[in-house]
């Protein structure tokens, strides 16, 4: 079995009332960084802005890759109308930001999986996509999500061999 943390362990609340965003992104981000996997509890979860997914890419093919961001059916309760979940990359400077938009293939990421949770709204009926990935690739998925609330569920670009299932 993986190693992970849940998002309670940067801070998150998951009240549905504080806003967890800053505490999420922390927990993504620390995941993607060291291999470990995400694991929640059914929680809600208040949520501001757009979380961004740091790509998980290994040329050599020779580390261990996976990621897998299980949200645990947990509900994301969005507070401002923006995507939930965006692919991203960290720049030349070290920050991370949205690869969505990006010319093709320059910020690769394999063998992530996200699952396991549904997103409403404080705001009415979003005009955003609720998940915008680009660039996701062999091993990636994104299953298990439920909503009613978006005109728009998922804006995907450029992603080879991804599995979509039980959306």
């Amino acid at each position: 079995p993986s190693l992970s943390i849940t998002p309670l362990w940067a801070g998150a609340k998951g009240d549905g009332i504080s806003d967890d965003t800053e505490a999420l992104q922390k927990t993504i981000e620390f995941c993607l960084s060291t291999k470990l996997s995400l694991r929640s509890t059914t929680q809600k979860y208040a949520v501001s802005g757009t979380l961004l997914i740091p790509r998980n890419f290994d040329s050599t093919f020779t580390k261990s890759r996976h990621i897998d961001l299980d949200f645990g059916y947990s509900d994301f309760i969005l507070t401002a109308d923006n995507p939930l979940f965006e692919s991203g990359y960290y720049n030349e400077s070290g920050i991370l930001v949205s690869s969505f938009g990006q010319p093709f293939e320059s910020q690769n990421s394999f063998e992530i999986q996200l699952h396991g949770f549904s997103i409403s709204s404080t705001i009415g009926y979003p005009n955003s996509a609720a998940i915008r990935i680009q660039d996701w690739h062999q091993g990636c998925e994104l299953y298990s999500v439920t909503t009613n609330i978006f005109k728009t569920f998922l804006e995907s670009r450029q992603n080879f061999y991804m599995n979509f299932r039980k959306l």
